[in-house]
């Protein structure tokens, strides 16, 4: 019986470390996702200045939502800027780490992954 208990508590133990590694992964990927959003966003911002300014150099096969390419990039490049801000700033899920009171919402963590200082 003994033995069958210890088994089952590095079972818990394992499943433990398990769920934090996986909430570790999920919150820095969903931070990577809101930098390469960032990056899209500063893109299509750019391809947009550009057609803009330059709007004999789109492609006459480039199809468009709106007629104008410039115009179809802005909104690209705002939807992207929008999805980068709110993935970076957003609190990092940790449903794993105590909130006793709401102590831990003074408390500081780390921003990629949302372990505890």
């Amino acid at each position: 019986m003994l033995k069958v208990r210890r088994q089952m508590e590095n079972e818990t133990g394992r499943w433990r470390r398990l769920q934090r590694l996986h909430l570790r992964l999920l919150n820095t990927f969903a931070r990577v996702f809101g930098l390469s959003a960032g990056v899209a966003a500063i893109g299509f911002t750019a391809w947009a200045v550009y057609y803009f300014f330059h709007p004999d150099a789109a492609a006459d096969d480039l199809v468009t939502l709106s007629g104008h390419a410039s115009v179809d990039f802005l909104g690209a490049g705002i939807f992207c800027l929008l999805l980068a801000i709110l993935f970076l700033t957003v609190r990092p899920y940790r449903p794993d780490i105590t909130h006793a009171g709401g102590a831990d919402l003074k408390r500081r963590h780390t921003w990629w992954t949302g372990e505890p200082r």
